[in-house]
């Protein structure tokens, strides 16, 4: 789960909006949400801003 959850906080902080829906795409919602949940501390502004528009920020 390491990589998994490098992946997809780098995806959330850094990647646009066609990378946000293919990692949607590829993960399943639920892995999604815990892995957001698990991410205590983001440090880049974009990271909470591209999590609230998505039913797994319900989970944060």
């Amino acid at each position: 789960m390491p990589h998994k959850r490098a992946v997809i906080k780098r995806v959330l902080e850094r990647g646009n909006q066609e990378e946000i829906e293919e990692l949607i795409d590829f993960y399943e919602n639920q892995t999604l949400s815990k892995v957001v949940q698990s991410i205590k501390k983001s440090y880049l502004p974009p990271f909470e801003e591209n999590v609230k528009p998505y039913s797994f920020a319900e989970y944060r």
